[in-house]
């Protein structure tokens, strides 16, 4: 087994709404995709998403990794997505998984796997949701 310690560095970043060295960790053509939302990522728009989008929904979004494996080829982690939503006020908690290729040590491709439903339950507004 490789070492995993490249993927808390990289979540890491993530939580510092550090784009730039979230994306370092892709390779230049490399992109990431959030199966769920349909949304896939160049190295600059991975950038892009963890510097100013993420902090745009969620400015205390951390995500923590619950566990991660690598054998220097492909990567897998399971992790979890918490914070509070800034147009609700609501805090969530969401678990997804995440799986990929590795070319020279960086991420070729991953792609990222949730419920969306557990996400929009808990950040809707109790007078919207349905009865």
């Amino acid at each position: 087994m490789a070492d995993v310690a490249w993927i808390y560095e990289m979540v890491g970043a993530w939580n510092a709404c550090d784009g730039t060295k979230a994306a370092s960790y892709l390779t230049e053509d490399g992109h990431w995709e959030d199966v769920t939302s349909r949304l896939a990522w160049s190295p600059d728009e991975f950038a892009e998403a963890f510097s100013v989008k993420l902090p745009a929904l969620a400015s205390d979004a951390q995500f923590e990794v619950e566990s991660a494996v690598c054998d220097g080829v492909g990567f897998a982690m399971q992790w979890r997505w918490y914070g509070t939503h800034n147009a609700t006020g609501r805090s969530f908690s969401i678990r997804a998984a995440s799986v990929g290729r590795l070319r020279d040590g960086r991420v070729e491709a991953a792609f990222d796997y949730w419920n969306p439903a557990h996400l929009a339950e808990q950040i809707a507004d109790p007078l919207e949701r349905p009865s």
